[in-house]
């Protein structure tokens, strides 16, 4: 008896792709139909995310119902600048029209949203979906699935556990910790009691069921893995409490095999009760993308610091952590040629966006986003920026980064003397606040961006610097290690003086002010 002929391999893959393109096609055909016919608002984000998945976005169709986004004023804000990028993007000869980051998550949640619909009582697919959603600022969207997702499958861990993350995210750790009190599993998980524990400890909340905890993490039935976060987080409680020999003895047992979640709490343990030096139990540091990201940051190693950042939000897609950390180190490296630091502005840019999605009202990513568009000569970008600072400006040191934001703007902008003004005025209002730190770091980034126009000014600044410095030790004040990076950079312009004529800063003498202030 002859066999049929086996279809090669490729075959195979050539098939399953052209029906995968079939099935798009007349997905995107059926949607932009269904949309023309309502024009729905929700069909509108539908039909977008799917012109991302199948690479229609030029077409009028997409544009139109992009367009019809960013005038709904019901429509969430993330989403409407996501709109507004793709209709200037298309309308921008060689503009790139969405961040990658971005388009890949509203491409995903186009894909789990057709798999809802044929199976809506998924649960799993709905929480992912509701993470998703959080990631890119959509969170009436997010919670709507979520709260889906806790009614089909109340007591799953990993939808009890985004719950947690969710809500403690959107700033309502209580309604984290009431479902987490509310499942029955949580008396017998060990990953769900580390989740309550941790949120309780958001709450300022005194720890329940201690004895019950430690019993789950004690129970060699469960693997390191399973026990790692709880113990983490009643070593935590108990070196608070004042005892460091149950507490060391619960880190070694999270030690035994860690997870990220665990590893930071041993690191933030060690380093805020100061009872033991972390390094001792945590020797391999890699496991930890923001323990490297930090570490190679304090020891100027950028590009490394910048890819664990990278890294870091992957795992924490909510936290602007990585994203502070990213833009800052981006903003203030200086080493390497002028293409290494091109790629560090551009990487830091990305980090912002990203961290922008799921933190649009994070008042620091806006500060480093005005910084880094500075340094790249978009100023009306960076304007765009410190307009979101404005608007979200709530202290006096606020008002102090705000008007260092300006100076900077204007400096890159080639308005000198008006970014002399607005320095100065910075400098004022933070030792006015009694913030000195804040007024050195000011006047530290205005002596860069002084030196870099007149390098005949440069040696006033390090002066100045230094001696601020000395006074700092005397008042027993530290100097944030960005001023000595700073200070450094200034140097070196005084090192190879361009002759050109020096400035009038005479109502910058920063040691006068600080001693006039005290």
């Amino acid at each position: 008896m002859s066999s049929l002929p086996r279809r090669k391999t490729s075959d195979v893959q050539d098939l399953l792709v052209s029906e995968t393109q079939a099935r798009l096609t007349r997905t995107f055909d059926d949607l932009a139909t269904k949309w023309l016919q309502s024009k729905s608002p929700e069909l509108a984000e539908e039909l977008v995310s799917t012109a991302v998945i199948s690479d229609r976005l030029g077409e009028a169709v997409v544009i139109e119902a992009a367009t019809s986004i960013t005038e709904d004023e019901h429509q969430p804000k993330s989403l409407k600048r996501y709109a507004q990028k793709i209709v200037e993007g298309i309308s921008s000869r060689g503009n790139k029209p969405l961040p990658e980051d971005e388009a890949g998550i509203r491409a995903s949640i186009a894909r789990r949203k057709r798999l809802l619909r044929f199976n809506p009582r998924d649960a799993l697919r709905a929480a992912e979906t509701a993470l998703l959603y959080a990631n890119i600022g959509q969170l009436a969207s997010s919670e709507n699935l979520l709260m889906r997702a806790l009614k089909l499958a109340p007591h799953d861990r990993y939808v009890l556990r985004a719950a947690a993350r969710l809500y403690t995210h959107l700033g309502e750790p209580d309604r984290a910790l009431h479902f987490l009190k509310k499942s029955g599993r949580t008396n017998f998980d060990p990953w769900l009691k580390a989740a309550e524990l941790a949120v309780a400890g958001e709450l300022g909340e005194s720890p329940q069921g201690w004895k019950l905890a430690k019993r789950i993490a004690d129970n060699s039935q469960f693997s390191f893995v399973d026990r790692s976060e709880l113990a983490s987080e009643l070593g935590t409680l108990e070196l608070l409490d004042g005892s460091r020999k149950k507490a060391m003895k619960l880190f070694q047992t999270a030690t035994e095999s860690m997870n990220e979640n665990s590893f930071a709490q041993i690191e933030w343990a060690g380093r805020y009760t100061k009872a033991f030096e972390p390094e001792g139990l945590l020797k391999n540091i890699s496991i930890s993308h923001e323990a490297v990201a930090n570490a190679a940051s304090w020891h100027s190693d950028w590009d490394v610091s910048l890819k664990a950042c990278e890294e870091w939000s992957k795992i924490e897609p909510f936290s602007a952590k990585p994203a502070i950390l990213a833009s800052f180190v981006a903003s203030i490296s200086a080493d390497g040629g002028e293409s290494e630091r091109k790629n560090r502005l551009f990487r830091g840019i990305a980090a912002a966006e990203k961290g922008l999605l799921a933190n649009p009202d994070s008042f620091t990513i806006h500060n480093n986003m005005s910084v880094l568009m500075s340094y790249s000569g978009e100023t009306e970008a960076a304007l765009r920026s410190i307009a979101e600072m404005q608007r979200l400006s709530s202290s006096p040191e606020d008002k102090v980064l705000i008007d260092a934001a300006c100076g900077l703007a204007e400096f890159r902008s080639n308005q000198v003397d008006q970014g002399i003004e607005s320095y100065a005025r910075a400098i004022e209002r933070a030792i006015d606040a009694k913030q000195p730190v804040n007024a050195l770091r000011a006047f530290s980034f205005l002596g860069r961006e002084v030196s870099r126009v007149s390098g005949a000014s440069a040696e006033f600044f390090v002066a100045e610097i230094d001696q601020i410095t000395e006074e700092f030790k005397r008042r027993s004040v530290s100097v944030p290690r960005d001023v000595t990076l700073l200070r450094n950079e200034i140097q070196k312009c005084v090192e190879s003086d361009n002759g050109e004529a020096s400035l009038d800063l005479s109502r910058l003498n920063m040691i006068q002010k600080l001693n006039d202030d005290e």
